[in-house]
């Protein structure tokens, strides 16, 4: 996950459900005791040397960096 804002945080929500590995990059949050879900996720510093660890991406940051996430 890119972003953790509340549509990132909706996000997490839902995999969490459903039993997925979760690993976050946050603008904002340097730590997971900031975010609503405790130890369930890994925060990461860096996403993208995370990038060859993980099978997929959800772009949730502000709309105007979503391009350059993809990119």
């Amino acid at each position: 996950m890119v972003g953790t804002g509340s549509i990132g945080r909706r996000h997490i929500a839902n995999l969490l459900k459903l039993g997925v590995n979760v690993f976050a990059y946050s603008y904002r949050n340097l730590n997971n005791a900031d975010l609503p879900f405790g130890n369930k996720i890994t925060l990461v510093n860096d996403w993208l040397n995370k990038l060859r660890d993980v099978d997929a991406v959800i772009i949730a940051n502000s709309t105007e960096l979503h391009l350059q996430v993809a990119l």
